[in-house]
């Protein structure tokens, strides 16, 4: 029930990471190209998803792995992951899905972020 529970405890870090990117590069884009903000923010809000969930994916991956094993346990755990999925797959295999996970949370942090800046604009 608990299986991969220690890699899910960084998530929140991934959050944190976003945000941090986030506001920097939205008042740079918007100090440096003089576009309204409404425009900066969605790419900005991609640009700094992008570089977390990239960083994040890894760690995303092997937590799916242990906790959809099932009964014939492949791993042992956090570190066996990694060990098997590079030896096995290689480098790739940590950044297998990357494509549709990333545009299930760019169209999404998009559209939260966005509307977000409307809101507290007003």
């Amino acid at each position: 029930m608990y299986a991969g529970y220690r890699a899910m405890v960084f998530f929140a870090a991934l959050f944190s990471l976003h945000f941090s990117i986030y506001e920097p590069l939205k008042y740079y884009m918007i100090e440096r190209t003089g576009l309204p903000t409404y425009i900066c923010a969605p790419i900005a809000s991609s640009m700094s998803v992008t570089i977390a969930f990239v960083s994040w994916y890894p760690n995303d991956v092997i937590l799916s792995r242990l906790q959809y094993q099932g009964k014939d346990k492949q791993y042992t755990g956090i570190k066996d992951a990694f060990q098997k999925i590079i030896k096995n797959e290689g480098f790739r295999g940590l950044y297998a899905g990357l494509s549709a996970y990333l545009m299930r949370f760019i169209i999404g942090t998009v559209a939260t972020m966005s509307t977000f800046e409307f809101i507290t604009s007003k």
